[in-house]
């Protein structure tokens, strides 16, 4: 859909390949559904999961939350990092009551060429790593806080420097 007169097909196809390519990389890791591949020029698609999403205070159980620790490492491993964890939506509670990741629009892979052993790259790679990781502690601090450790907890869960910056400089902006 275009934004006011500015024709947007470019982004949807520009995030229909990225998510493509996050797919491709992240296959074999267990919760993350079969890809069937590209629909038209901006869709993809791949198999439906049972189940719905993630919700603040959902009674979980522990093995779930150690499921979704071993994919977001495993998702590490592979040069991707989910970039879009924020959002509780975008875990999935299977029917089966297994973790499930499918929304990988904005997710960010190294590439595998010249660029992926390039400083800033790899950079911009442990900041992404760093943000999953912590908003992984939140989701778990929001379901099950009695799997932290309490000084952690105390430490509002560590968030990283650039998020805390970053905060910062917002609120502030809208201060202005």
């Amino acid at each position: 859909q275009p934004i006011f007169i500015i024709p947007m097909r470019w982004l949807g196809r520009l995030l229909a390949w990225n998510e493509l390519r996050i797919f491709d990389r992240v296959k074999d890791v267990p919760g993350v559904p079969h890809f069937f591949g590209r629909v038209g020029e901006t869709g993809i698609a791949h198999v439906f999961v049972p189940g719905r999403p993630l919700r603040r205070g959902d009674a979980l159980d522990e093995t779930f939350f150690v499921q979704l620790d071993e994919m977001v490492k495993m998702f590490h491993e592979r040069e991707a990092a989910i970039v879009d964890l924020e959002k509780p939506e975008n875990v999935l509670v299977g029917d089966d009551g297994r973790p499930y990741l499918t929304d990988f629009q904005i997710s960010y892979a190294l590439p595998r060429n010249r660029l992926g052993r390039w400083f800033f790259g790899r950079l911009i790679f442990k900041v992404f790593c760093q943000c999953d990781s912590f908003h992984y502690r939140k989701h778990v601090y929001r379901c099950r806080p009695d799997m932290l450790p309490q000084d952690l907890i105390d430490r509002r869960l560590d968030p990283p420097f650039w998020l805390c910056w970053l905060r910062t400089s917002f609120a502030a902006a809208s201060l202005l």
